[in-house]
């Protein structure tokens, strides 16, 4: 993550939080857990608010935040009541295999290498049987945004690339959905990754 995105998330912590604690992601949460075994471990990548760090803790899992800013991990782990974690999702490295990793809106701020490396790292990560969410904005500029933040804009092609590029992960589900804050400009693009028997 560039310094001038950490930046920005350590001076507007508590706004982010304001701004998101809220926003129902019920449905793709839903949609994520099917494909984790009950009561398992779950690595929320970029926790932000903690909001869905909370959802995971009340629904059984064993959930575990991680993100790059200080403020925002105070914050998180307040309002999930789990441990949240100081780190950057490039140094991450869990103690042992998770069976979910839930990327939300978080490797957008990596540049494509960084995204590509940790694709790479992704069946040194995940259990046996477990399964990676991520989402992205599609159709954004790749560079930094007025606010100072940096965003990749990673697409079909990208994710194409990715699969072919690692045989060892398998696509699970992949779809397209509207911003649930209603901005204009681009759509998410959203996918679950699992692995192949035997990676």
């Amino acid at each position: 993550m560039a310094d001038s995105t950490l930046d920005y998330y350590e001076g507007n912590a508590r706004r982010y939080v304001n701004g998101t604690v809220h926003i129902d992601m019920s449905d793709t949460l839903l949609r994520f857990v099917h494909h984790v075994r009950p009561g398992g471990r779950i690595a929320d990548l970029g926790c932000g608010s903690g909001r869905d760090l909370r959802w995971f803790r009340e629904q059984g899992f064993q959930a575990e935040g991680i993100d790059a800013s200080a403020a925002l991990c105070r914050l998180a782990e307040a309002h999930a009541g789990v441990p949240v974690r100081q780190n950057r999702i490039e140094d991450w490295t869990p103690c042992e295999r998770v069976d979910g990793i839930w990327a939300n809106a978080s490797l957008l701020h990596l540049g494509m290498e960084a995204i590509a490396a940790f694709f790479g790292r992704l069946s040194s990560l995940l259990a046996p049987g477990g399964a990676a969410f991520f989402s992205f904005k599609s159709g954004v500029s790749t560079g930094r945004d007025g606010s100072g933040r940096f965003f990749t804009n990673f697409t079909g092609a990208d994710l194409r690339r990715v699969l072919d590029g690692h045989p060892e992960l398998v696509l699970l589900e992949r779809w397209e959905s509207r911003d649930k804050l209603e901005r204009a400009g681009f759509v998410w693009l959203n996918f679950i990754l699992g692995l192949k028997p035997g990676a």
